[in-house]
């Protein structure tokens, strides 16, 4: 059983569920500042795909831009 595709799966429901349903609660700079980190991560994991095995720790490293952000 492919346990990372699932976990991806219920990851996105989960969130897409989540930003539907509470998204408008967040203030605006919020939502602005995310989007700047999730493409800033996303710019990172696109310059890194040629190093992919030195990017052990990305996940990590992402997910503390994230939080940090918010």
């Amino acid at each position: 059983m492919p346990i990372g595709v699932l976990v991806n799966v219920l990851s996105v429901a989960l969130g897409g569920l989540f930003g539907a349903l509470m998204g408008h609660k967040l203030p605006a700079a919020l939502k602005t500042e995310l989007n700047v980190a999730f493409g800033t991560c996303a710019m990172g994991i696109g310059i890194g795909i040629s190093s992919i095995v030195l990017m052990k720790n990305m996940p990590a490293v992402i997910f503390a831009v994230v939080v940090g952000t918010a």
